[in-house]
């Protein structure tokens, strides 16, 4: 047990714990390390995060965990749909750090490079390409009316996140995600 755990803990991880014993559909387990922060185990991924956000975190029996996040502080919200301050969080295991929009330029030539964006050409749509923060490269593809961002995050996982088709802070957007990664422990 950790070094902080109290007595009290244990009414709230019940709580928490039985809530996901208990919940068709989610494969969620919760193990309390605080107060306010626990370790979150959403299928073969990791989290530190609260009891509220926990259960904001979704698995549907896949290895994909989805969660919707709100902009405007990166905070782990109740799912809606995409919009100016929401976004969509998807993320997966991978066996080769390779992401999928990497795969749909490779050999190609960019049609534009700005900015430190790059600008491919593929089936008659737009992939853009630049560098996150943390050197791995960041693709952003154009849905119908959302933008969606596909990196790796360390070495194992991909992420897709889907936000406003409006937008043009790709790089923000990216940077403050990742943020969000390390505040979250993701493992």
């Amino acid at each position: 047990m950790p070094t902080n755990w109290q007595p009290g803990n244990a009414v709230a991880f019940a709580l928490v714990a039985g809530l996901f014993l208990f919940s068709p559909g989610f494969s969620t387990t919760a193990v309390a390390l605080d107060r306010q922060h626990e370790r979150c185990d959403v299928a073969s991924f990791r989290f530190t995060v609260t009891p509220s956000e926990c259960a904001l975190l979704h698995s549907h029996n896949s290895d994909v965990v989805t969660f919707s996040v709100r902009l405007t502080d990166m905070q782990i919200v109740r799912s809606d749909i995409v919009r100016d301050s929401h976004m969509i969080v998807r993320i997966r295991p991978v066996e080769v750090p390779t992401a999928r929009e990497e795969v749909a330029v490779r050999g190609k030539q960019p049609i534009t490079v700005t900015a430190g964006r790059s600008e491919y050409n593929v089936q008659d749509d737009s992939i853009i390409k630049f560098q996150g923060v943390d050197g791995h490269p960041v693709y952003v593809s154009r849905g119908l009316t959302t933008l969606e961002g596909d990196r790796i995050y360390g070495t194992r996982i991909e992420v897709l996140y889907q936000f406003d088709g409006h937008r043009n802070d790709l790089e923000a957007i990216d940077s403050q995600l990742l943020e969000l990664f390390k505040r979250i422990d993701l493992q």
